[in-house]
């Protein structure tokens, strides 16, 4: 199965521990939140759903630091920047000190490393963004395969520059904290995602109307 090559493809995320809280109580619109998601309760899962409870190591990496730097990306204020840091600190075992004139710990380098990070991924990604948006605020909602084979190559290079963030906080980050955040990633995160294909056919076609409401499906 090759995702990367996928037109469309959805994230179900049922539970990312504080994830949904700090997305949820933001005045963030919803579209804007890390990627595209939907909380759906007792619905089967369309065929082709890989289940990161049962196969986790199916999730592709790209999918769960999207999430991850998007989140941490996102604090407009000291309000969302305290509920930033209490998920680093509970869920990643990331704990930034609040003395101002104590000196520096591993863990506190590591805290602003880590934000440094999402700055940066934050910064390039808009770019890309703001691409795919601009094409699809002018084919949708029948865009042409020329078109949809520009959405997939920028969805190619997002999911590159996730990675190559994702690789580059192996020297930025202390060796504690590349394991701590390597294990949140890979036990917490890709055990509570949900990942599934997409339509096949453009957004005007049968298969994108056949899609399982609940599921938000797109390039994100």
């Amino acid at each position: 199965m090759k995702l990367i090559a996928t037109l469309l493809f959805t994230v179900t995320i049922s539970v990312i521990g504080a994830v949904l809280e700090a997305t949820n109580s933001s005045n963030e619109p919803v579209t804007n939140t890390p990627i595209a998601t939907s909380f759906v309760k007792e619905k089967a899962d369309p065929p082709g759903t890989i289940d990161g409870s049962k196969e986790p190591h199916k999730i592709p990496d790209h999918v769960p630091y999207l999430v991850l730097f998007r989140l941490i990306a996102y604090r407009p204020n000291e309000v969302e920047k305290d509920k930033m840091l209490d998920y680093l600190d509970q869920h990643v075992d990331l704990k930034k000190s609040k003395c101002k004139t104590c000196p520096k710990t591993e863990e506190d380098n590591d805290v602003d490393a880590l934000l440094a990070a999402a700055d940066e991924f934050k910064q390039r990604i808009s770019v890309l963004d703001n691409q795919a948006n601009a094409i699809k605020d002018q084919h949708w909602p029948d865009p042409s395969p020329e078109v949809m084979a520009q959405l997939t190559t920028l969805q190619q290079q997002k999911e590159a520059l996730v990675m190559e963030i994702a690789n580059s906080l192996q020297y930025r980050l202390s060796t504690k904290g590349k394991e701590k955040v390597s294990k949140h990633v890979k036990e917490n995160m890709k055990r509570k995602m949900k990942l599934t294909l997409g339509p096949k056919t453009a957004p005007s076609g049968n298969d994108w109307e056949q899609h399982p409401k609940g599921h938000t499906s797109g390039h994100h």
